[in-house]
């Protein structure tokens, strides 16, 4: 695949989608800079919704009025943007001839997205109770600490996440080790919380 990448212009959609719009480009750590890209993505995602939501006659209100629904719904949408990671990260190898390049960081936000969804939205769901600096320290625990969690897993790569990186290559690879990253940050986000839930409420509830 001889100079094939110089045929990869910066506004091709696999060069967007896979580096997502040029982050992956950063020449340090990428992969932390394209999980950090998911929180802005995800606020645009939930702002647009909110938005969406407040038209009683549309779907996304009838979705909104139904929890199950409205999880339902944003699992079928982190869905879609892994099928569309892994066609697009599989096509940026081929270009490239390279197997896992460390531009392409779509896996990085759709993993981060993963986490966001099922740990810092419902747990800022749950603070109606805080104020002041309470407030200000849950937030920032709720929106960091699930950052960290996911960048360790996703850089250490434990079992069963580094079995995925060897074994199974190609745009699924590359996507799939970042969502078991992304299960075993969400896993120990929540064992984390219940071990210490004890203290959360001493020193930030009231």
């Amino acid at each position: 695949m001889e100079n094939i990448e110089k045929d990869l212009k910066f506004w091709h959609p696999v060069n967007l989608i896979s580096t997502f719009f040029g982050v992956g480009k950063i020449p340090f750590a990428p992969g932390t800079w394209g999980s950090i890209a998911a929180y802005p993505f995800c606020i645009v995602l939930m702002k647009g919704v909110i938005e969406l939501a407040k038209l009683q006659g549309s779907v996304v209100y009838r979705i909104t009025q139904e929890p199950l629904l409205f999880f339902i719904v944003i699992g079928v949408i982190l869905l879609l943007l892994f099928l569309i990671g892994t066609y697009t990260s599989h096509l940026y190898t081929k270009y490239t001839g390279r197997e896992d390049p460390k531009e392409v960081v779509i896996d990085e936000v759709v993993g981060q997205l993963l986490v966001i969804v099922t740990t810092t939205i419902p747990s800022l769901a749950t603070i109606s109770n805080l104020t002041g600096t309470a407030l200000n320290i849950y937030v920032a625990l709720v929106i960091i600490f699930p950052l960290i969690l996911f960048r360790i897993f996703d850089i250490i790569k434990p079992w069963p996440i580094s079995w995925c990186d060897t074994n199974i290559k190609g745009g699924f690879g590359i996507m799939l080790d970042d969502i078991a990253a992304a299960v075993m940050a969400i896993i120990s986000y929540y064992a984390l919380f219940f071990l210490t839930i004890d203290l959360v409420n001493k020193f930030l509830i009231k």
